[in-house]
């Protein structure tokens, strides 16, 4: 068991680790933990890293604002990251300058798109480490010894793995490619797409016309902002199935949607005028404002299928994953607005 680390709780002390290690510009492997299950918006509890050789567990219940501090994060090593930029973005004000995520590493390397942290250390050190405490309480103090040990684990092989993951990638002549990648990454951490892919996933299993995608859009996009008002979770504020209801029941009246769209009372009460509101406006929305739902014709399901048989022959000649280029759902609104596969970013990699 790993003892040798550092609990940070104090401010003054916080700042003084910060200020000596923001000079030596290294790069700072870190993850965190926090808690999600009634909140829209992540509730950080503990960010552990290595600052130089030294491990250090910060208590962000203690200390949250760490702003002043942001230069630290500026180069940062992580593994499947994408939370821990959200959490970075509420606790820091910004993100870092430059990422180095494992996870897009290993994926350039023959390791497949989500290569867990467990079996990324199995595979590259062959170490074998303990689960049981991913899904723990992190908000409770003090934490147990097992949670702290599993804390330190989830950092301490970072430096290891990055180094021998770019050395991978330098013999596969990729790393320009990885940076590339982490670029685009980084743009999309943060970019929620839950109401767009919400609305296309619904849409097409119905079989929505205009109008019903139009009230179907309106819906989603005042609960997105109901929730982040809120600070609640987006089935808490409205569930699909009753968005669905809405949609297609046409209710006219507070009695309509208690009886026939079947919401709570409590719900009616407090938002029934509003949701009648938005559902009668909602015809009027300009359609263009609408998520493509990257439908295509006879000919450009075709070529949809042309394309796509590119990609996977040549993704699996690379032995990357095809999704590191293009999404299906990515490559079918590129064919829908007429372009090729020269235009999906990383593509002039596989071509050399």
């Amino acid at each position: 068991m790993i003892t040798d680390y550092l609990w940070v709780d104090d401010a003054r002390q916080w700042q003084a680790l910060a200020g000596n290690f923001s000079g030596t510009q290294l790069c700072l492997p870190f993850d965190s933990e926090f808690e999600r299950t009634s909140t829209f918006y992540p509730n950080p509890s503990l960010l552990q890293m290595m600052m130089g050789e030294q491990i250090v567990l910060l208590d962000v219940q203690a200390i949250s604002d760490l702003r002043p501090q942001a230069e630290v994060f500026d180069t940062v090593l992580c593994h499947s990251g994408s939370e821990d930029m959200e959490i970075l973005q509420l606790l820091t004000g910004r993100l870092p300058r430059q990422v180095f995520d494992t996870q897009v590493a290993a994926s350039l390397c023959g390791y497949g798109l989500h290569m867990s942290y467990q079996n990324l250390v199995k595979n590259l050190l062959g170490i074998t480490l303990e689960k049981a405490h991913s899904r723990s309480d992190w908000t409770r103090r003090p934490l147990s010894a097992e949670q702290i040990q599993y804390a330190i684990e989830d950092v301490i092989y970072l430096p290891q793995m990055r180094d021998m993951l770019l050395q991978k990638l330098r013999e596969k002549d990729r790393e320009p490619w990885f940076w590339e990648l982490m670029e685009i990454w980084k743009k999309k951490a943060l970019s929620d797409q839950n109401v767009t892919k919400t609305f296309i996933k619904i849409s097409r299993s119905k079989r929505y016309d205009l109008p019903r995608q139009q009230k179907l859009f309106a819906l989603l996009g005042w609960r997105d902002e109901e929730a982040r008002r809120r600070n609640k979770p987006r089935q808490w504020i409205l569930k699909n199935h009753e968005i669905e209801a809405l949609v297609e029941r046409n209710p006219q009246n507070h009695q309509d949607l208690l009886r026939t769209c079947r919401l709570s009372s409590g719900l009616v009460k407090h938002q029934g005028e509003r949701l009648l509101r938005l559902l009668a406006q909602a015809v009027s929305m300009d359609p263009a404002l609408l998520p493509p739902l990257g439908q295509l014709d006879e000919k450009q399901s075709q070529r949809f299928n042309a394309l796509k048989k590119t990609l996977t022959e040549t993704a699996q000649r690379l032995d990357v994953p095809a999704s590191v280029f293009a999404s299906t759902q990515e490559l079918k609104q590129l064919v829908a607005a007429g372009g090729s596969l020269d235009d999906l970013p990383g593509w002039q990699y596989a071509c050399q």
